[in-house]
């Protein structure tokens, strides 16, 4: 947490947006249970984006950019 307010901080600073996806993936796991990371082949919740996170991150810059 503290990582990501001092990213938030020096993005502000020049002038780049940042768009953070912790609750938008924390609430889509509350609500399917389905993690946002991993493979059958890795172990649960580790490793890169999987088809759920890149759902849930599409979901959220779409929402951003028709809001922007």
């Amino acid at each position: 947490a503290a990582l990501v307010r001092e990213f938030t901080a020096a993005c502000e600073r020049n002038g780049i947006e940042f768009l953070n996806l912790h609750e938008p993936l924390k609430a889509d796991y509350q609500a399917t249970g389905l993690l946002p990371r991993g493979f059958p082949n890795s172990l649960p919740g580790e490793g890169h984006l999987n088809e759920t996170g890149h759902r849930v991150t599409g979901d959220a810059l779409a929402k951003y950019l028709n809001n922007g």
